[in-house]
């Protein structure tokens, strides 16, 4: 018998008053404020029939708009209030990021990243069995405008299978679509399978680009997808500094996407975003830190109390400032992580991100892997049969002293009781001078191993890989 998985925190700081305030506070700023919005017909007339005024590129939001959201919202929460949240007893880190840069591993110098930092990563990737989000990198040794799609094309050969990478502009889609049919073998597969789309993203505060709605319905339409959205306000530069200002803000932007979504596709699409903070002192946004985790921690309190269960942001934690690898990227990727870890998160992703995102570490992700270990422990259910619970072997060991060391109890149970780090050095200070190594020490020497030796996974023949190379060559060709 198990016990739950140990529950930590509740979402604090925001009481249901307050919350309830920000989100009326929201829907004011939204009516008075609308979006300013650079559509195209289409797009406007998904929002002139669901009721929206359209001025231009100034998009209103009636009463009788916002009352009909509204209610849609409170309609879903009614089937999640009461409900007692339970996050789940696996934690999942997957390699993420879409940075231009590269963290060599023999110096920590960054660099401008090519295709085969991305190849090796890949290799190295399918080897630990890690799972990804993102590429990580997009290579700097191909046309700009194309980079997205060389990166993907990467990944296909490179790897067991194909991974998301996040197109950007509208014309590539159909590029990335040959190469999934190459890989999946037909057209429809290459669709049903796509790991990629395209989400309309809010420019804060409260605009839309015609390139981001172009791409969005493009998408949409090309791979028969609901439509997505994401915002990320910066607290400070783009959203107000005050963290309920920020929060205020960010209400807004999600009542107009859930309109948005609702005019298009009569879908719901929730609390889709996630606030960050600006750092004054450098001059750059601060994805890690105090005060974006607050930030987050509050925009998922609003969350609850207004669609009915805890938004747990994904995509964002651990990440870091910081780099290089070392004392700060641990610092502040082992803070947010564990932060998100006690509020019931169990998806993470940026592992192996330096720098906001910008840079990719192999050696990072060694140790954001040691980390997410560290933090499984933690939260694994404790067993408490009454073999565990060991009354009978107490009874007969302890009159004989400490002696525990000696019992099969110990021998058939220690590995299932006990964390073994890979990485994490654990001897006595007179050990250690005999063989002076860190964990970082200990990452790197990995990190090298597996990107110079772990095998390509990937399944493609000659011919099939020729062909996204051909692929790739005519989008340099029509678009760089």
């Amino acid at each position: 018998m198990n016990t739950e998985p140990l529950r930590f925190i509740e979402n604090g700081g925001i009481d249901e008053n307050t919350a309830a305030r920000i989100v009326e506070a929201g829907v004011r700023v939204l009516k008075r404020v609308g979006l300013t919005v650079d559509g195209n017909d289409e797009f406007f007339d998904y929002l002139r029939a669901y009721g929206c005024g359209i001025d231009g590129k100034h998009v209103s939001f009636p009463d009788a708009v916002i009352d009909k959201v509204m209610a849609r919202i409170a309609e879903g929460r009614k089937h999640s209030d009461g409900q007692p949240f339970m996050p789940t007893e696996r934690i999942t880190l997957y390699s993420s990021g879409q940075g231009s840069l590269w963290n060599a591993p023999e110096d920590d110098r960054p660099r401008s990243a090519n295709r085969s930092d991305l190849g090796a990563y890949c290799r190295m990737l399918d080897a630990l069995e890690m799972p990804r989000l993102h590429p990580g990198i997009i290579p700097e040794d191909v046309p700009r405008p194309t980079a997205d799609l060389h990166a993907f094309a990467t990944i296909a050969l490179n790897s067991r299978a194909p991974s998301r990478v996040s197109p950007y502009s509208a014309s590539i889609l159909p590029y990335f679509i040959d190469i999934m049919t190459i890989v999946t073998g037909s057209r429809e597969e290459a669709v049903n399978q796509a790991p990629f789309s395209c989400k309309l993203w809010i420019n804060t505060p409260l605009m839309i680009s015609r390139e981001v709605i172009e791409m969005a319905l493009l998408s949409r339409r090309l791979l028969r997808h609901k439509l997505a959205v994401t915002i990320m306000p910066v607290s400070g530069v783009s959203s107000p500094v005050s963290v309920a200002g920020a929060i205020v803000q960010e209400v807004a932007e999600v009542l107009a996407s859930n309109t948005i979504t609702l005019a298009i596709d009569d879908n719901l699409v929730g609390y889709c975003s996630s606030t960050m903070a600006f750092d004054m002192t450098s001059n750059h946004t601060c994805e890690a830190g105090p005060d974006s985790d607050i930030r987050r921690i509050a925009g998922a309190q609003v969350a609850k109390h207004w669609f009915g269960y805890p938004f747990i942001p994904s995509g964002i934690a651990p990440r870091t400032s910081a780099s290089v690898p070392g004392v700060q990227s641990m610092m502040e990727k082992g803070i947010d992580m564990t932060l998100e870890v006690m509020r019931g998160t169990r998806d993470f992703a940026s592992a192996g991100t330096l720098s906001q995102g910008d840079t990719l570490s192999a050696v990072q992700l060694l140790l954001d892997i040691e980390l997410r270990d560290y933090l499984q422990r933690l939260i694994s259910p404790i067993d408490v049969s009454d073999e565990a619970l060991a009354e009978e072997i107490i009874s007969e060991v302890a009159p004989q002293g400490a002696r525990y060391l000696e019992t099969e109890h110990t021998l058939l149970r220690y590995r299932q009781e006990l964390w073994f780090p890979r990485l994490m050095d654990r001897r006595s200070i007179k050990a250690w001078p005999d063989n002076p190594v860190t964990m970082l020490d200990k990452a790197r020497t990995r990190a090298l191993e597996l990107l110079a030796n772990a095998p390509n996974q990937c399944s493609l023949d000659q011919s099939q890989r020729r062909e996204i190379e051909r692929i790739c060559a005519a989008a340099d060709r029509d678009l760089a």
